[in-house]
């Protein structure tokens, strides 16, 4: 008896988890599949980080942003219609 409370209780718990993937695959935004045949045709060039961070300038931010007394909000640019 007690086998067969403890199995059915596993099963229940299977059944949630179950139904809550399912759910959760609903309602998440969908993805395009990764086309890897298209990433094997990419001609790639491997460089170092110091070679990809040569041009990088850093942003000249004001004393009190440095400091924590101001912040900074970084949104996307509104296109103007």
């Amino acid at each position: 008896m007690l086998y067969k409370s403890i199995q059915k209780n596993q099963e229940e718990k299977s059944n949630a988890r179950k139904q809550g993937d399912d759910t959760m695959s609903n309602s998440a935004m969908p993805y395009a599949a990764l086309d890897l045949h298209a990433l094997s045709k990419k001609n790639v060039k491997i460089i170092s980080s110091k070679d990809a961070l040569k041009d990088v300038v850093p942003i000249p931010w004001e004393e009190d942003v440095l400091e924590g007394n101001r912040r900074v909000i970084v949104a996307k640019e509104k296109k103007e219609e």
